[in-house]
């Protein structure tokens, strides 16, 4: 499967062989590999990659559709539609309350749309002249492998504590580390008695690009990006950020809901006010197919129509349960 596969990747993707290795070495594996076989070939395949994303008072399962393509000779025929629907299968059996993807393309929001996807993910694109500021006390050095765990913990640390913000685990830092690395990128850490902060830069052209920033405060932040401006001669900085201002950020990822109930779940037990029915009909989860009461912060659900409850499909039920959450992700190997 991996040969197939990584052949598949470079045909579609074009990434260096040496991204290939660390990605087929780190994170694709044939247990997490979704694929079609047509005539001898691999046509079709994706990674479901296993995440977690932290709600208000508890952390729930995820799954990350990595790599999805199809090669040239069979496209335009629905594989990867198919493909879709069967991943979605095995993610609810893994227990994943949703699946979440960045279209790689403008035209692939529409089209993940038809299999049940909604904008879930936000962003803000911040492009500002590189700071020059003193070090004010931070001792600033780049990451070396004997600080890992030092790294790890204050990463875990600041990640929790963004609202509805995928969160990585250890080994999934390990080789997002090793990719910024790789293409030229490092992270750079803040300390005085303790870590204050963390800076994922990767330089292109004159412009200092930053991946992901974690720190104390905004002194931290401008003492990285200064120290960091300095050492690879840039002038300019381009930072992706979590959205600060509810409803003007950029669309980053999407989302589609696997586990209708635990997510309605919550979701009234955050509107304990609200009282509606919806009549959801899943083509890919027909188990999920069903009327979803919510009533005094409680949801239960019943297998008869019940009138006057609103139909609701998987994208509509998608679109309704992350609106307005500006969910964020980073450091995604896309």
């Amino acid at each position: 499967m991996r040969s197939a596969n990584e052949e598949l990747w470079k045909i579609c993707f074009g990434d260096s062989d040496a991204f290939v290795k660390l990605y087929f070495d780190c994170c694709a594996t044939d247990a997490n590999t979704m694929a079609i076989w047509q005539d001898g070939r691999l046509a079709a395949a994706l990674q479901m990659l296993p995440y977690s994303m932290n709600f208000p008072a508890e952390t729930v399962p995820a799954s990350y559709v990595s790599g999805a393509c199809t090669h040239p000779d069979f496209r335009d025929r629905g594989l990867m539609r198919s493909l879709l629907a069967q991943t979605h299968r095995r993610m609810f059996a893994d227990g994943a309350w949703f699946s979440f993807l960045i279209p790689a393309e403008p035209w692939l929001w529409d089209y993940y749309a038809k299999s049940g996807y909604a904008t879930a993910f936000w962003h803000t694109s911040l492009q500002i002249p590189c700071p020059t500021v003193h070090d004010a006390g931070l001792r600033i050095s780049r990451y070396e492998p004997s600080r890992w765990q030092q790294v790890a913990t204050f990463f875990e640390s600041s990640m929790q504590k963004r609202p509805y913000c995928i969160q990585h685990t250890p080994e999934n830092l390990q080789t997002v580390i090793m990719d910024l690395q790789l293409s030229g990128g490092d992270v750079w850490i803040a300390e005085r008695e303790r870590t204050e902060g963390l800076l994922f830069v990767l330089p292109q052209d004159d412009v200092l690009r930053v991946t992901e920033s974690l720190f104390t405060d905004e002194i931290v932040e401008n003492c990285l990006l200064a120290t960091a401006g300095r050492f690879y001669g840039k002038v300019k900085v381009s930072a992706e950020k979590p959205v600060v201002d509810a409803g003007m950020g950029q669309p980053l990822g999407m989302a589609r809901v696997l586990r209708p109930y635990e997510m309605l779940a919550w979701y009234a037990k955050n509107h304990p006010g609200l009282s509606v029915v919806y009549a959801l009909h899943d083509d890919d989860l027909p188990q999920n197919s069903a009327t979803y009461i919510i009533s005094g912060g409680m949801c239960s659900v019943v297998h008869e129509a019940v009138a006057g409850a609103e139909a609701m499909d998987a994208n509509g039920l998608s679109r309704l349960l992350f609106d307005g959450m500006d969910a964020y992700m980073g450091l995604m190997l896309n």
